[in-house]
């Protein structure tokens, strides 16, 4: 396919303007990107789901063993879940960075083949796998910390400091992969980067990450419960080898629904740095043919949480109480109405 490059004039979106954008750009895409989430992540799921298999699921009953069996396979299973973890980092690498860089090019008007999506902007993929890492890495330190500290010190109000590791995690999500793809920017400093820009746009960015990762899991979730269902009504034998079958199945249908998030991380990233950083204005000023994102220097902003960040991140916990309090209230609702009054005949 010959790729072409015309004058884009890039503009902001609303909510809902954001979404059709999204649509648009991968209905214009669709054979690059589910073709290249298609080459990457059906092998890689194949993987995983081998070392799963063979390698986790037999020890499951780890309890009934003898002490030294017991010890080889707590050792097979930490191995194979350290290769679970590395495969789904790589799967995240090849599908995020390629569709992150094709989305960014036709926002540009450039319509990129799955080798072009996979192969310019290569040099940026060990960066984008350390940087998933070392995001990964210091959420779970967090949210480590808080859980020890709360369990020490018997007091459940520390757990509200989960409000600030929810926050910074979310912000950084949102524009890790574009950061790291489409700047020329260390891992590290690329996570930094990418917490800074998030929370420029923090509300608008939550909102439309999480429509669009409730809506693709509950159709991922649709599907897989079909195919359970159709292996449950035919009576089909449950064996490693149907497991693959029903994990490739899945893995068929699911290349379909996974662009979207890489492409709506993009959209957020380019968003926000119009309004906030005057990007489109920067491009047109540049004296460079086919300016890109990485020609644009970042501004230097303030490290640290400012007022503002405070203030979501206690809006945060004040509605995560809320949820939880309304979740609470109606389970407890539904329990008590499933349970026969005392007295009464049953």
């Amino acid at each position: 396919m010959e790729s072409t490059t015309t004058d884009q004039s890039l503009t902001s979106w609303t909510f809902l303007g954001l979404l059709r954008k999204a649509v648009q750009i991968y209905l214009d895409n669709v054979v690059t990107f589910v073709g290249l989430t298609l080459v990457v992540t059906v092998p890689l799921a194949f993987i995983s789901q081998v070392l799963l298999i063979f390698n986790i699921y037999p020890y499951t009953g780890v309890g009934s063993m003898s002490a030294a069996n017991s010890s080889q396979a707590v050792g097979t299973v930490c191995m194979a879940y350290v290769a679970v973890l590395i495969v789904t980092v790589l799967q995240l690498v090849l599908t995020y960075g390629p569709i992150v860089y094709g989305t960014a090019e036709s926002l540009m008007g450039r319509k990129l083949t799955i080798g072009q999506a996979l192969n310019e902007r290569r040099g940026r993929y060990l960066g984008l796998g350390i940087g998933f890492i070392f995001f990964y890495i210091v959420v779970g330190a967090f949210s480590t910390l808080i859980t020890l500290f709360t369990l020490m010190l018997n007091c459940s109000p520390v757990l509200a400091a989960f409000g600030i590791v929810v926050y910074m995690a979310a912000a950084a999500f949102t524009m890790l992969a574009p950061v790291l793809i489409l700047e020329n920017i260390s891992a590290v400093s690329g996570v930094n980067r990418a917490g800074a820009l998030g929370r420029m746009n923090f509300w608008k960015n939550f909102g439309v990450v999480t429509l669009v990762i409730v809506l693709t899991n509950a159709a991922q979730f649709a599907i897989v419960a079909l195919t359970q269902s159709y292996v449950s009504q035919n009576g089909l034998p449950v064996s490693p080898t149907m497991q693959l079958v029903q994990s490739a199945v899945n893995a068929f249908f699911g290349i379909f629904l996974v662009p979207f998030i890489p492409i709506v991380l993009t959209l957020l990233y380019f968003d926000t740095r119009i309004r906030f950083e005057g990007l489109a204005v920067a491009l047109q000023t540049l004296d460079k043919p086919n300016a890109r994102t990485w020609d644009v220097a970042a501004p230097i902003r303030k490290s640290g949480l400012q007022g503002k960040d405070w203030r979501n991140i206690a809006i945060l916990i004040v509605g995560a109480l809320v949820l939880a309090l309304l979740f609470g209230t109606a389970l407890s609702s539904w329990v008590s109405s499933m349970t026969p009054v005392r007295g009464l005949p049953l």
